[in-house]
């Protein structure tokens, strides 16, 4: 009788054919030349040089396990899978969306080490108001949405009930993108004891928990679900007269499902554990096999620099300081060359000044002297 294999068997299978998914991946990157720019970012040295700055040893101590935060954006599209017909020479990559377009659904996963991850948070676009539906997930838990015109915040008092203390300290660990330096954010998280680090560029298939770890179930697992819920609705699908809700809600409800297929202790535990981030371990994020071992000549000892600032792991807070300062510092020497060049100009005026009463005072005598004259005229007539 042939045995069927346990369940740890079955997960080291999986695991197995994971890793070889990924290094097919790849190595069909490399040879498209994607793979080009993650080679030059992903070197032992730089790593290095990120967990050295900003990602101290300073900025984990004695922070809980609850308040590290690893999050990423992932497109939830419908038409996220199709294919798209370009030219030759042009990117075979679907076109980017504005987060304002009526198609366009993105979700924030959040992850902690604890595995206690908050609910999913769903940015939705062209909807000016909360429907009904998205409504009775906000009000179970389920989920949280911003609709681009009218965002919903999560409510202090839930956090409370949760049993959640507000003024711990906490770290939350995104990518590089260009948006990361948003002024107004960055002032809301600071204010709310939050510091923010970004990962260098190119390097988040090794240090990002989420990607190394979380991002390959949950799309799995995502088209999985939504392909069962299109089946399901097919027959409402092509009665219905609004079609693009039910296509929505189905998407909403395929990213709930899924996430929290996803988001278990152990994932979340292995994903921070296997990154190096949680417990803070250099020897761990460059054990791993897609890290370029260069510490014989390390090519990156002060960090990859590149034009674009983002591209090295920064530590947003302290940047968005440096930028006010800066700010206030110009602001300062416009105001002081603005000071300087109004007093030359009051001296110029006060130099002017004196040159005018001299030509009034030369007027007046004339007038003097004719009056004088006029006055000894009938003097010499009478005499």
């Amino acid at each position: 009788m042939h045995k069927a294999p346990r369940q740890s068997e079955v997960a080291d299978l999986m695991r197995i054919q994971r890793c070889n998914e990924f290094e097919i991946a790849l190595e069909q990157a490399c040879a498209m030349g994607i793979g080009k720019l993650q080679s030059q970012a992903g070197t032992a040295s730089n790593i290095k040089y990120w967990f050295t700055d900003p990602f101290a040893q300073e900025v984990v101590e004695r922070l809980a396990e609850f308040f590290f935060i690893n999050s990423v954006e992932i497109n939830i599209d419908a038409d996220m899978g199709c294919r798209v017909a370009k030219p030759k020479s042009s990117s075979r990559a679907p076109a980017e969306t504005d987060a304002g377009s009526p198609h366009h659904i993105t979700l924030m996963l959040t992850i902690t080490p604890s595995g206690q991850n908050p609910p999913p948070f769903i940015i939705i676009g062209g909807l000016a108001k909360v429907s009904e539906t998205l409504q009775h997930f906000m009000d179970d838990g389920l989920a949280y949405f911003d609709l681009c015109l009218v965002p919903c915040r999560l409510d202090q008092c839930e956090k409370k009930k949760k049993g959640l203390d507000l003024s711990q300290r906490a770290l939350l660990v995104l990518d590089g993108h260009s948006t990361r330096l948003d002024e107004v954010a960055a002032d809301i998280l600071t204010k709310n004891n939050c510091t923010i680090i970004t990962f260098p560029g190119a390097v988040t298939h090794i240090l990002q928990p989420i990607v190394r770890v979380l991002a390959r179930d949950f799309r799995r697992f995502y088209c999985a679900e939504l392909r069962i819920l299109t089946l399901l609705t097919a027959e409402q699908l092509k009665t219905t007269s609004n079609i693009a809700e039910l296509k929505r809600n189905n998407i909403i409800l395929a990213t709930i499902d899924s996430s929290r297929q996803v988001t278990t202790i152990l994932n979340c535990k292995s994903g921070f554990s296997a990154t190096g981030l949680f417990p803070r371990s250099v020897d761990k994020a460059i054990k791993c096999k897609y890290v370029i071992d260069d510490n014989d000549a390390p090519i990156h000892p002060e960090g990859r620099k590149t034009k674009r600032k983002t591209a090295s792991g920064l530590n947003v807070g302290l940047e968005i300081e440096k930028k006010k300062r800066k700010r206030s510092d110009e602001n300062e020497y416009i105001e002081e060359n603005e000071a300087s060049i109004k007093s030359k100009n009051k001296q110029a005026k006060k130099k002017q000044q004196p040159k005018k009463k001299s030509v009034r005072s030369n007027s007046a005598k004339k007038t003097k002297t004719t009056t004088v004259k006029q006055m000894q005229e009938p003097q010499t007539l009478g005499k």
